[in-house]
């Protein structure tokens, strides 16, 4: 217990160094591009930033040992509004490392120490969901950086699930793609394992963050895992040539079928792990007998 508990302080450690080391190189990052491209237009400036984000994305999904599976691997080549369910804080690590986007976030992440400097300075829009005039403002900028070909990522839930399923979204910024002409790019995001086994009830809240959980206890909890594993699925792109509410439902739609066809998976696995711990069960009682 006491090599094992060690082995944990030391993972937690080494990950929370790294993790600061590359946020530090990130915030470097974001201020020399924002002073060699000071006279760049915004667009410019939003794909560069974009692009560093899925660099710092990429840097940090290594060192928390988190690995994703893509399908397919790569995203659309046109300008879109990327929307996905929402179940952690690991889900812009997970989006951002594979397609470059901006981010849409609630006003309070750019009062947090340090994510709150990093977010504002990767480009993100941050807005107050309970105001109307700060959502029209969001969704404003939203529908601009899509016009000048720079992704954006809205969480349309509004919120964090438990990871069991996908809460209703809500049309609000969609309308920023109908306005910009841009397509909508659905993505669903489903967390399938820890320590390489297979996800359950109780190892679900060691990745997903929801509801009243303390940031810092889970994060430090996230720092002593051995490994993890998410999928992440690219959906067809939508196009917004119809009302918000409709393009709403037909992304939640697929974002929900999305996250339902994962279970047979992860189900497979789960029945995998057991016959693998039978087999060991059973050889183990044969070589008592003997």
């Amino acid at each position: 217990m006491k090599r094992s508990g060690g082995a944990q302080l030391l993972r937690r450690g080494l990950r929370l160094g790294v993790f600061l080391a590359v946020c530090l190189l990130f915030l470097a990052g974001c201020a020399l591009l924002h002073c060699g491209l000071l006279f760049a237009d915004a667009g410019t400036r939003g794909r560069w930033l974009a692009r560093l984000t899925q660099a710092w994305a990429r840097a940090l999904l290594w060192s928390f040992g988190l690995q994703v599976t893509c399908q397919p691997s790569r995203a659309t080549s046109r300008t879109a509004l990327f929307v996905s369910n929402h179940q952690s804080y690991l889900d812009i690590l997970v989006i951002a490392a594979h397609c470059p986007t901006l981010f849409v976030a609630k006003s309070e992440v750019s009062r947090w120490p340090l994510l709150g400097w990093l977010a504002a300075l990767g480009g993100t829009i941050f807005i107050e969901r309970a105001n109307t005039h700060s959502n029209v403002r969001g969704a404003y900028r939203v529908s601009r950086a899509l016009r000048q070909g720079v992704n954006v990522l809205v969480f349309p839930e509004g919120t964090t699930s438990d990871g069991t399923r996908v809460l209703p979204f809500q049309p609000f910024f969609f309308v920023a793609a109908v306005r910009a002409a841009a397509a909508v790019q659905p993505l669903t995001i489903k967390y399938t394992a820890v320590n390489d086994a297979p996800l359950d009830d109780e190892t679900r809240d060691w990745l997903c963050w929801h509801g009243a959980m303390d940031f810092v206890r889970h994060f430090w909890r996230l720092l002593s895992l051995r490994s993890a594993a998410a999928q992440l699925r690219l959906h067809e792109p939508l196009t917004a040539q119809q009302t918000t509410r409709a393009l709403a439902q037909a992304a939640q739609a697929v974002i929900t079928n999305g996250f339902a066809e994962t279970a047979p998976l992860i189900t497979a696995r789960r029945n995998l792990t057991w016959l693998a711990a039978m087999k060991t069960n059973a050889l183990t009682a044969l070589k008592k007998s003997h």
